[in-house]
């Protein structure tokens, strides 16, 4: 019986390392909620396609504000 992980495909594709704008908000909570979108951030925010350092359409006036 094989180890577990220890089958080359487990090492062929390293899992994405997540350095999105979101990550390093402080107003973040995680699972995609944040306080200017505590339902559900939008998808062309939560991938990085749009910057949230200005005002978006229903973000309650909150913007990207890097953790301390």
């Amino acid at each position: 019986m094989q180890k577990p992980y220890s089958n080359k495909r487990w090492h062929d594709n390293p899992c994405p390392i997540f350095d999105l704008q979101c990550n390093k908000c402080k107003n973040y909570f995680g699972f995609g909620k944040c306080k200017a979108f505590p339902e559900k951030i939008p998808p062309e925010l939560l991938s990085d396609e749009i910057k949230h350092n200005k005002p978006y359409p229903n973000d309650n006036g909150i913007v990207f504000e890097p953790k301390k």
